[in-house]
C-alpha cells in the first residue's frame, strides 16, 4: 500500500490509539493473514484433500468476517468462550443449552482462555 493510503487510513483511528499502536495492530493483522493464506496455499499442494476454492470463498471468508466482527465490536477479555457462546446461539442451539453456557461461563470454573 502507498503511504498515502497508510497515513488516510491511520486519520480514521481513535485518538486514543496512536498511529505507533494502530501500525503495530495493522502489522499483526497482515501476519494473520498471511499465515491464513499460507495454510491455504499448503491445503490447495496436498494430493488427495477436497480442497475447495469455493469452499473457502463461499464458507470460509463469511464465517471469518462474522467472528472478526463480533469479537471486534464486543473485544470480550476471553475470546474463545465469547465466540464458543455466540456460534452457539447463531447456530440456533437450545435455551436450556444456552443457559448452561452462560452459568459455565459466569461461574469461572474450568473456563480458560487458551490465548493467555
Amino acid at each position: 500500500k502507498s503511504p498515502e493510503h497508510r497515513a488516510h487510513s491511520l486519520q480514521h483511528v481513535p485518538s486514543h490509539v496512536g498511529p505507533m499502536r494502530a501500525a503495530r495492530a495493522a502489522k499483526d493483522l497482515q501476519e494473520v493473514v498471511l499465515v491464513f493464506s499460507s495454510t491455504l496455499e499448503e491445503a490447495a499442494l496436498l494430493e488427495g484433500t477436497n480442497f475447495s476454492v469455493d469452499y473457502v470463498l463461499n464458507i470460509m471468508t463469511p464465517f471469518m468476517r462474522l467472528v472478526c466482527k463480533e469479537v471486534l465490536s464486543e473485544q470480550p477479555q476471553n475470546p474463545s468462550d465469547h465466540m464458543a457462546s455466540f456460534l452457539l446461539e447463531q447456530c440456533g442451539a437450545p435455551e436450556s443449552l444456552m443457559k448452561q453456557v452462560m452459568a459455565w461461563k459466569c461461574s469461572g470454573t474450568g473456563v480458560f482462555n487458551p490465548l493467555v
